[in-house]
């Protein structure tokens, strides 16, 4: 349950949380749901009428509560969509960018018609997949076929035939995480 608080018919503030101890004179410090019906009028606290925010594109706008509106008998919620400017529309365009990269990083590249998801999970046992493959070859053993999950829940089958081509695509993926900025 959402509130505001009012004066005289204006609207003075929100009141987000319903448990937050407030001090509203100098006798009464408690929280909304505390109050009672006569504290709530003298207060002017009154029930806010949650609206749908708008729909806005965080990559170049903002959406903001606003004040309350009283219409007819009900405050109501107000949103307000602006459109970003100057260094904060770049900041909110490399943060974009930069949850498109982690996306991406689920999302993954196909390899042997696989979708092979390249997180920091997928990163550590390929590795490891690859420790193994070396270790085993260079004492001159059979390298076992490896059933290895990705983070995204596919799985792919690796062996000696197959080795070179999976890591020649995801390494130069995974890599293309790591580039400076």
């Amino acid at each position: 349950m959402r509130y505001v608080q009012t004066s005289n018919g204006v609207f003075v503030r929100h009141i987000r949380d319903e448990f937050e101890s407030i001090r509203w004179d100098e006798t009464h410090k408690t929280s909304v749901r505390k109050l009672t019906t006569e504290d709530r009028l003298r207060f002017g606290i009154e029930r806010l009428q949650l609206v749908t925010p708008p729909y806005f594109d965080p990559s170049t706008q903002t959406r903001t509560e606003e004040a309350a509106l009283l219409e007819g008998n009900t405050w109501t919620q107000t949103w307000a969509v602006t459109s970003l400017v100057g260094e904060a529309l770049a900041e909110a365009s490399a943060k974009a960018d930069k949850e498109a990269a982690e996306l991406s990083k689920k999302t993954g590249i196909e390899i042997l018609g696989v979708l092979c998801s390249a997180t920091k999970d997928d990163q550590m046992g390929l590795t490891a997949v690859g420790l193994d493959y070396s270790m085993t070859n260079g004492a001159g053993e059979a390298f076992a076929n490896t059933k290895f999950e990705f983070a995204n829940g596919n799985t792919l089958v690796i062996n000696s035939d197959n080795f070179a081509t999976i890591y020649n695509a995801w390494v130069p993926f995974r890599r293309s995480f790591f580039v400076p900025d």
